[in-house]
């Protein structure tokens, strides 16, 4: 057995919207956020669902393929590492029905997209989580678990403190002969002196407290404060570019057991965590158009604009035929499908009064 203890903790939660992609948005949402070592669980509605199960062969083979509606029961996982690359590893329970009848499926999930899904990730910024190859069972496992500061518990067994000696017992002290000696005449008793107050001792230093660290890609430390940093941020808010970029290859768990096999050494099992991906995709509410950056909004004083971005009941940032961008708050609009605009949807943008 190998573990150790987290004492130090960031919680994320958060939710993905329509269309997102749930391994592929949490590792780069783990990459982000420097999350090397955690946590999560997840529940939800999912579509076009991929679990795989282990085989005695050893390694994962797909059981299920769908594309349905499934219910995400219960997901749990970790994030780990291997080389320089943020693994997630995380197991689901899903639930369809079928002709009347309730179907439930399990295993390993390899992808799925969210219709909807809410998601709570712990951070643990003091353990360092990385993988090896075991060619026991085919699989890249936790093969170095232990806290930032090196300590780790291996096969801990219970101690038994040793009784401690007895203090030698101090000789008795001899009595001094007294001499006889007239008595004295009484005199007037002394005033006595007020007693004189014992400076305080000075307070002893608080302990200093271990700052937790996490390991960066280039195999760096960052030093992080211990108290655990609240971040607040804004609505999701994603920017599009003019031309997207065709997307990377998704890293998968097969690729990651074929990279292992051909060598653990770091420099040759890290990928480039530089994911530069965009993903915009827009909740779709019902009665809420399914609008998507790269659509299209005649207003009555701006024209036909390019939609970049869309924050659902918050605004609508487009951008003018001259360059400009601007915001449209949509408490004050109305949005309505029109029909189409150079092979885009084109969507009328009217102010509410008029």
């Amino acid at each position: 057995m190998n573990y150790a203890s987290s004492r130090s903790l960031r919680r994320y939660v958060g939710r993905l919207s329509k269309g997102e992609r749930l391994v592929e948005s949490i590792e780069r949402l783990c990459r982000r956020e420097q999350i090397r070592a955690g946590s999560i669980t997840a529940i939800g509605v999912l579509r076009q669902v991929q679990l795989q199960t282990y085989t005695p062969e050893g390694g994962y083979k797909t059981t299920l393929e769908a594309t349905g509606n499934f219910e995400l029961i219960t997901l749990n996982g970790n994030v780990s590492t291997l080389g320089d690359q943020v693994i997630l590893n995380c197991s689901a329970l899903v639930a369809t029905v079928e002709h009347g009848q309730s179907l439930t499926f399990g295993g390993r999930l390899f992808e799925a997209e969210a219709v909807t899904l809410e998601f709570a990730i712990d951070a643990w910024d003091d353990l360092v989580l990385e993988r090896r190859l075991d060619a026991r069972t085919g699989l890249p496992v936790w093969n170095r678990v232990e806290a930032v500061g090196g300590e780790s518990i291996r096969e801990a067994a219970p101690t038994t403190a040793a009784p401690a000696a007895p203090a030698p017992a101090a000789p008795a002290p001899t009595p001094a002969p007294v001499a006889a000696t007239p008595a004295p005449e009484p005199a007037a008793p002394a005033p006595t002196p007020a007693p004189t107050p014992e400076p305080e001792p000075d307070p002893e230093p608080e302990p200093a407290q271990p700052t937790p660290q996490a390991f960066s890609g280039d195999a760096g430390v960052i030093t992080r404060p211990s108290t655990p940093e609240i971040v607040r941020r804004p609505g999701r808010v994603v920017p599009v570019e003019e031309e997207s970029a065709p997307a990377p290859a998704a890293l998968d768990w097969e690729n990651i057991t074929a990279a292992a096999q051909q060598s653990t050494t770091a420099a040759q099992l890290g990928m480039d965590a530089d994911n530069t991906d965009k993903l915009a995709v827009v909740q779709a509410w019902p009665d809420t158009p399914d609008i998507q950056p790269g659509d299209f909004l005649k207003h009555d004083h701006f024209g036909i604009c390019k939609i970049l971005v869309y924050e659902e009941d918050e605004f609508i940032r487009v951008r003018m035929r001259g360059g400009k961008v601007v915001d449209i708050k949509l408490n004050i609009v109305e949005i309505t499908r029109t029909g189409d605009h150079n092979g885009k949807p084109l969507y009328q943008c009217k102010i509410r009064g008029r």
